[in-house]
């Protein structure tokens, strides 16, 4: 689980002590990490009672850096893995992936490289989505499923 960002202002910090409806997930609330950079997250309240936003548990995490991982050098976002990393080194330390695809158009190819864990408490699927444009990294989600 990725470790639960706090925001400064934007529409989350306005928003964080408002209520989410028992067993909801939110909108999603979006952040500029930098100038080619962003960031969209969603909480989920998995409780049988409303719950303030900033203290529900983080269920998606999606990251843009179109082709710009030197801006993710001074984010309040900090993950386990280097954002320059390519799809071989990706796979040579997770393993196989769960599902593959590669698009080759006429402007750039791309690859999808997705892992699958099994939720504890609900049915489906944490999804870990990596996806490369040209072998470079160019956004990635996660979706957390308790």
């Amino acid at each position: 689980m990725v470790p639960y960002p706090r925001f400064q202002g934007g529409s989350f910090g306005e928003d964080a002590n408002n209520n989410l409806r028992k067993n909801l997930q939110s909108e999603g609330f979006t952040f500029d990490i930098g100038a080619n950079s962003y960031a969209t997250v969603k909480v989920l309240n998995d409780t049988d009672k409303g719950k303030r936003l900033a203290d529900c548990v983080l269920s998606r995490i999606f990251v843009s850096f179109s082709d710009h991982p030197e801006e993710m050098a001074d984010s309040i976002l900090t993950f386990a893995f280097p954002y320059d990393m390519t799809k071989e080194q990706l796979m040579e330390n997770a393993g196989d992936p769960d599902d593959t695809s590669h698009y080759d158009g006429s402007r750039y190819a791309s690859d999808t490289i997705e892992y699958k864990r099994g939720g504890q408490r609900y049915f489906g699927y944490n999804r870990f989505t990596f996806v490369f444009h040209d072998e470079v990294l160019d956004y990635f989600y996660i979706e957390y499923l308790p």
